[in-house]
């Protein structure tokens, strides 16, 4: 006897938007992470921005500087939140400052001219440079720091800036610390930013400086406060 199971007229179905897959991509055999296969991009879109979720831990934002711009709707949103006499400091590599041109400008308008004030954005020199010129001229006085370099072979280097920027109990947040999932390949598996970043997780994990937990969003996101 066959026995026909009860269908319904009108399925659930449920509907995913499935973003489009990265041009250049390779698949690499991960066997330290025990995860079959992962995706690695070379060119790569940043993924959905953050700054606002860290903006509620500190309420209080006199000082705050973003590595990375980009499109800048982020950095907006926390503009917004910054202290009526705070400043916000945003530095890009000079090439990427088209996006914010393009597109932050047009969003910027929606800001009050006193929030808009607040904003120095500095895209003229690379981040390599302005980060550190800032960490030596202001050390110890940012509340927050958001890192989202593109340039991911900076990121050791900007890690150190950035926790020499950033005051007792302020708070940083790095994007993308998973780098895709290539900090969890086998060493030879591995880009040099893959490296780096691996590296940089090593010294934030070991850095008696600082407290810190590393969450599985935003490619990785170690949200970290500066004892």
């Amino acid at each position: 006897m066959t026995t026909e199971l009860p269908t319904t007229e009108e399925p659930l179905t449920t509907t995913m938007t499935i973003p489009s897959p990265p041009s250049e991509s390779q698949v690499v055999y991960s066997s330290t992470a025990g995860i079959p296969f992962i995706i690695k991009a070379k060119k790569f879109t940043r993924p959905p921005i953050i700054e606002k979720i860290a903006v509620t831990s500190t309420p209080q934002i006199h000082k705050y500087d973003t590595c990375g711009v980009f499109t800048g709707l982020g950095l907006l949103g926390v503009a917004e939140r910054v202290d009526s006499r705070g400043i916000v400091v945003a530095l890009e590599h000079p090439a990427y400052a088209v996006f914010w041109d393009k597109i932050g400008q047009k969003h910027a308008r929606k800001l009050t001219a006193t929030q808009m004030s607040r904003i120095q954005m500095r895209t003229s020199e690379s981040i390599e440079k302005s980060l550190p010129r800032l960490a030596t001229n202001e050390p110890n006085t940012f509340d927050f720091v958001f890192l989202d370099d593109f340039k991911r072979e900076n990121y050791l280097d900007d890690y150190e800036h950035a926790i020499r920027l950033i005051r007792s109990g302020g708070l940083l947040i790095i994007n993308q610390a998973l780098n895709g999932g290539g900090v969890m390949s086998s060493i030879d598996h591995m880009t040099n930013d893959d490296r780096v970043i691996r590296n940089m997780n090593i010294r934030i994990k070991q850095d008696p400086r600082v407290s810190a937990s590393l969450l599985p969003y935003g490619g990785g996101t170690w949200i970290i406060t500066k004892n």
